[in-house]
């Protein structure tokens, strides 16, 4: 979801009243349930003014709000419309998230914690759509990288995909290969209709289960996606999670993890503080896992020549990949 509104204020005071307003508009927004009229059908001001809870005035006003900041789009006639599909639905998730920050850091009581099932089924397939959009620019950068390292990739597991970003982009890259995209099945309908969407449902296979429950083929591909995960688990879910991942890799297949680092916040330290602190109101036991975590959780799995590089640009994302067994290059790190 885009909050591009223009060049960032200049002072400290500046930022933090721009923030509030963008909650403000957003929170409005959702109340008068303008973002769900977006999602259903091209929206004018006359329309909300004849749906009742806005005037003439305020109507453009709050469209224009909506459109400045990148939330919607505006046909040649003047209507605006939804930039991506599920547009209400993921807004009130992140809007529910920042009302209860206060009773979480006060109690410690969560209403959601997306690490466990339950939870996962209800918060994800609201919110994967516009996190895939989000992605995009760094699952291009990522899919490139691995395909210069070795562009001989055939089968490709993504784990939790989402909206399928990452393995999407090696697709598109790599036409030879083929992916199974595993996620929760509430979830995986929305896997679908990324992949659906792109043009390249034939080449995907779709399992829906769960990371830790549902066996896979052992030994099966050369190359295995865990992006945005480790975040969500303590350290001893994730050496779990890592050996998994790697019965599942060919001898030289290659292990993509992609996440957050918070020993790579330099100019995003703003971000990655604020991001550190979503995990903790959402999650039971997340957090943000150095570079030095993950590269313990590999090697104790049986990978080798770990290494990372940084894919995101405006976003503090890191690739830290490695190769299981032997076939690793003796020069990595």
């Amino acid at each position: 979801m885009s909050t591009a509104i223009g060049p960032e204020p200049d002072s400290l005071l500046g930022e933090v009243g721009e923030s509030l307003m963008i909650a403000a508009v957003l929170a409005a927004a959702d109340r008068l349930r303008v973002l769900d009229h977006l999602d259903r059908s091209p929206v004018d001001p006359a329309a909300l003014v004849a749906d009742g809870g806005l005037d003439q005035r305020s109507a453009p006003l709050l469209l224009a709000a909506l459109h400045g900041l990148g939330l919607t789009t505006q046909d040649g006639d003047g209507r605006y419309r939804a930039g991506e599909p599920g547009l209400a639905a993921a807004a009130g998730v992140l809007l529910d998230m920042s009302r209860s920050l206060t009773e979480v850091l006060c109690t410690g009581r969560r209403g959601l914690s997306v690490d466990r099932r339950q939870d996962a089924e209800r918060y994800y397939p609201a919110v994967v759509g516009p996190l895939g959009q989000a992605m995009t620019g760094p699952a291009g950068r990522a899919a490139a990288l691995l395909a210069q390292h070795r562009p001989a990739y055939r089968d490709v597991l993504d784990l939790g995909a989402g909206a399928a970003p990452w393995s999407l982009a090696v697709a598109r890259r790599l036409p030879a290969c083929r992916v199974t995209a595993l996620d929760l099945p509430g979830t995986l309908a929305m896997t679908r209709a990324a992949v659906t969407a792109a043009g390249l449902a034939g080449r995907y296979a779709f399992h829906a289960g769960d990371l830790f429950a549902d066996p896979l083929p052992q030994e099966t591909y050369d190359l295995v996606f865990a992006a945005n995960l480790c975040h969500l688990f303590p350290a001893a879910v994730n050496r779990r999670l890592l050996r998994s991942a790697a019965r599942l890799t060919r001898a030289g297949g290659t292990v993509a993890v992609i996440d957050i680092l918070p020993d790579a916040a330099g100019r995003h330290r703003r971000a990655v503080a604020l991001y550190a602190l979503t995990l903790y109101a959402r999650t039971s036991a997340g957090q943000l896992h150095t570079y030095d975590d993950h590269r313990e959780w590999l090697t104790a799995a049986g990978f080798t020549g770990v290494r990372r590089t940084d894919v995101a640009g405006d976003l503090p994302l890191t690739m830290i990949t490695a190769v299981r067994g032997p076939a690793a290059d003796p020069g990595d790190e």
